[in-house]
């Protein structure tokens, strides 16, 4: 149950922000709202030019807007556990059915329409594919890179959905049946 802070968009905002620093944004927002450090990620430029954005079309603090309410429902989380190298070797032959599949044609048209410096470009496979395209990288060094950056996606993924406390594991459908039925008879 989060409200979110209503603000349009302001894409002039954005271009003048987004020619700044990221830690002088950072530094910017902390001076204005010291609790948003709380609520935004202050790794990534876009949430903190966002956050500055709802501040300076609202006029209040980013971190009174951004609010968690009561929880409405009572929910079961169910994660499905599996083993991370079968993961891994499942990315890696999803990347390769892409290029099979015409990933490499797709990133010259994009290119030849948007350049590589448009936003949508800076995507996992997509970047390392433009490098190619630049002849910073050989074709078989930006499929390599794109694999992995692939596989250290999942692995923050997997680090991030670790910290939820509410998640509960499961390995098959008889151990995600058993907590079901749990939740339900509680």
């Amino acid at each position: 149950n989060l409200s979110f802070p209503a603000a349009p968009p302001n894409e002039t905002f954005r271009k003048e922000k987004n020619a700044v620093e990221l830690s002088v944004l950072v530094s910017n927002l902390l001076q204005k709202d010291p609790e948003a450090e709380k609520v935004v990620d202050l790794k990534n430029k876009r949430r903190v030019i966002r956050a500055l954005e709802v501040i300076n079309h609202t006029g209040k603090l980013f971190s009174d807007l951004y609010k968690k309410g009561p929880q409405k429902y009572s929910v079961l989380m169910l994660g499905v556990k599996r083993d991370r190298e079968k993961i891994y070797k499942r990315i890696n032959e999803r990347v390769d059915q892409m290029l099979s599949q015409g990933f490499e044609e797709e990133c010259i048209n994009l290119k030849e329409k948007y350049s590589c410096n448009a936003p949508g470009m800076s995507a996992i496979g997509y970047s390392q594919f433009c490098k190619y395209l630049n002849g910073e990288l050989s074709k078989e060094e930006a499929v390599e890179n794109w694999k992995q950056a692939e596989r250290n996606y999942a692995k923050r993924q997997f680090t991030w959905f670790n910290k939820n406390k509410r998640i509960h594991w499961v390995q098959n459908t008889k151990e995600a049946e058993k907590h079901i039925e749990q939740f339900l008879l509680s």
